[in-house]
């Protein structure tokens, strides 16, 4: 009996309607490997142009920065025309070699989609969710699934081009007695062949373009999806670029452009580009031209490279007194050579005498062997707000590369901004001669009332993923009762890069205002408010805003100050040496017992507040605990 083929219907829908930015398709089990191969379209069904800059992808409740092309290989621009598409990509790179793509491709980053469970994804930017879409796991390895008619089906993937349906056509068996069946097929006859091209057969240590040549010459006019892959290798068949494989629609003739860049060369070198149809999509009827070799030289640079690397600090900018305080940033401008060395990163820090670090560790990484790089790299001081660490003449460190070198700088004072109380007020009632400074709040002559926020802010450094927290005191001086909205956030321009605990909803989210906090406050009494805040997945390292706002009466009254995004490291750990290693006997050298850390670093870790009505909590003996956990824990922030 003939084997029955499976054919492909193809039925072409718009994308779902109702919303001005949709999601349209998801690919969520690719072929093979699901990890760096998953994408999602989006489609623009406004009349409007938008722009994406800023706006995340949310799985899972995760949000996921959208990196603005040419970043991570993206492509196009972060605009959206009407009725155009765009593809957010798990990773763009890996997306444009699993696919023949010119429009738009944002590079993001999400873990595996499930294939087995129902997943939520939506789109929003920094205050609209446009739209969002629980995934139904309905299609099979390899299909995607997609918006028909406003409701999701299994799709043949078609990112950037309308929908299409797929359907599977079975065979229809006619039984007319035991021994005799009839069938019948639907069949698409096709003679796929393929060809290499490229504009030279000799070319310099550069990227190499070629096109892979897909031509049906038994061609009818109907649109099938045509796979194949490609790879090339040295003239002993050693593979110098992984094979790849493509899928791409067919109809009579298509031409699939790719790059190779070779690697470095000493000399010439011969290669061959190789290409091979791997499943025509159609009913082949001749397999002699599914396969294509091109022959390619590459002239290799004779220049005698030197292979050890080099690191040389040319200068420290710390400002015109050519000293740096304690809490302040400055920059390093250093010269680097990579040589013939795997290694890639590059640390700098600063020390005293006895190998003390007095700075946080900028990490950076120098990718490209045989080449040279001048860099402005920012150090973020210390802040010293206790005054523990000492002035004098300390050395900057830069060091990676199997190699060094260093420089020395003054060190000295601590920075009034990072290390301060600040007390800010929201109005003064009574006449303008009122001097607040003087005023008693119980003189019966003048009515001088002021709200105060004391706030200690410490300039630490937290880490990526990790929770920290933020703590406001509020002196209500006015003679009433006054009600108080409290949150934190941290940011950079416009844009946030932190999430806030919202203790209503239960859980993170990404508003500004996500951990705000109502408090009601009497006349002439204090409270201190803890806000939950973690930084965004996928926020760069480095110095950013941090700002806590107090609104009372209308107004707003911000404390803002700088937050330096560092590399994880463990918490936990260092909350345990602090009970272990700062404890002699059951009390610490300040007097502080090994009970009272145990109870405000789990306070800490849980996010509770202590009660008020507790003696046993006052604001002095917190405060000594802080200043104890400070000394070993880089991620709690006291404003």
């Amino acid at each position: 009996m003939r084997v029955a083929l499976i054919a492909i219907f193809l039925l072409f829908l718009t994308p779902s309607l109702g919303y001005s930015i949709s999601i349209n398709e998801i690919l969520y089990n690719p072929n093979g490997t699901d990890t760096g191969h998953e994408w999602v379209e989006i489609y623009n069904n406004d009349s409007d142009t938008y722009n994406l800059t800023g706006w995340k992808l949310n799985t899972n409740n995760v949000d996921h920065t959208l990196n603005v092309p040419p970043i991570n290989g993206g492509s196009g621009t972060m605009t959206i025309e009407p009725g155009n598409y765009v593809i957010i990509a798990q990773d763009a790179l890996v997306f444009l070699t699993d696919y023949v793509y010119n429009g738009t491709v944002i590079d993001s980053s999400w873990p595996d989609l499930s294939n087995s469970a129902n997943e939520t994804i939506w789109i929003r930017n920094s205050t609209v969710v446009f739209h969002n879409i629980t995934s139904v796991p309905i299609s099979a390895e390899g299909r995607s699934v997609c918006f028909l008619n406003n409701t999701l089906a299994e799709c043949t993937p078609t990112p950037g081009y309308a929908n299409i349906q797929y359907v599977e056509a079975l065979n229809s068996t006619n039984t007319t007695n035991s021994s005799v069946s009839n069938s019948t097929s639907t069949e698409l006859l096709c003679d796929i062949g393929i060809d290499i091209t490229t504009n030279s057969t000799v070319f310099g240590q550069e990227t190499i373009s070629f096109d892979l040549v897909v031509n049906d010459t038994n061609c009818n006019g109907t649109l099938h999806n045509t796979t194949l892959k490609y790879l090339v290798e040295d003239l002993f068949g050693s593979v110098v670029k992984q094979e790849v494989n493509t899928t791409s629609e067919l109809t009579c003739l298509k031409t699939i452009s790719r790059q190779w860049t070779p690697g470095d060369v000493d000399g010439s070198e011969a290669y061959y580009i190789r290409t091979s149809i791997t499943n025509a999509g159609c009913n082949d009827t001749s397999n002699s031209n599914n396969n294509a070799t091109k022959l390619v030289v590459v002239k290799g640079s004779h220049t005698t490279h030197e292979n050890n690397s080099s690191i040389g600090i040319t200068s420290v900018s710390v400002g015109s007194d050519n000293e740096i305080k304690y809490g302040e940033q400055g920059d390093v401008n250093i010269n680097v050579y990579r040589g013939n060395t795997s290694k890639t990163s590059i640390d700098i820090f600063v020390k005293d005498n006895g190998g003390n670090k007095l700075s946080e560790t900028t990490n950076f990484n120098v990718k490209t062997k045989f080449s040279s790089f001048n860099f402005s790299i920012p150090i973020q001081m210390k802040t010293n707000c206790d005054g523990s660490l000492a002035d004098g003449n300390f050395t900057v460190v830069a060091e990676g590369l199997d190699t060094n070198s260093t420089k020395t700088i003054n060190v000295r004072g601590i920075s009034s901004a990072t290390c301060k109380t600040t007390t800010v007020s929201s109005g003064i009632s009574g006449g303008s001669s009122c001097s607040c400074p003087s005023c008693s709040l119980n003189s019966t002559s003048k009515s001088c009332n002021i709200t105060a926020y004391d706030v200690n802010i410490y300039n630490q450094s937290v880490e990526l993923d990790e929770e920290f927290i933020v703590m406001v005191k509020i002196t209500n001086t006015f003679q009433t009762t006054k009600n108080f909205t409290v949150y934190s956030y941290a940011f950079k321009g416009s844009e946030p890069v932190t999430l806030g605990f919202n203790n209503d909803a239960g859980k993170w989210m990404a508003a500004y205002d996500s951990n705000a906090q109502d408090v009601e406050l009497p006349a002439h009494s204090s409270t201190i408010i803890y806000l939950k805040n973690k930084i965004e997945n996928g926020t760069d390292s480095g110095v950013y805003s941090l700002r806590a706002r107090i609104r009372v009466d209308g107004k707003n009254n911000d404390i803002t100050n700088q937050i330096s995004v560092v590399r994880k490291n463990n918490s936990r750990a260092s909350i345990d040496n602090l009970q272990k290693s700062n404890t002699t006997g059951n009390k610490t050298k300040e007097g502080i017992s090994a009970s009272d850390i145990n109870k405000i670093t789990g306070l800490y870790l849980e996010n509770k507040t202590p009660q008020k009505n507790t003696a046993y909590w006052n604001e002095t003996h917190i405060a000594k605990i802080i200043v104890e956990m400070l000394k070993v824990l880089p991620d709690i922030h006291v404003l």
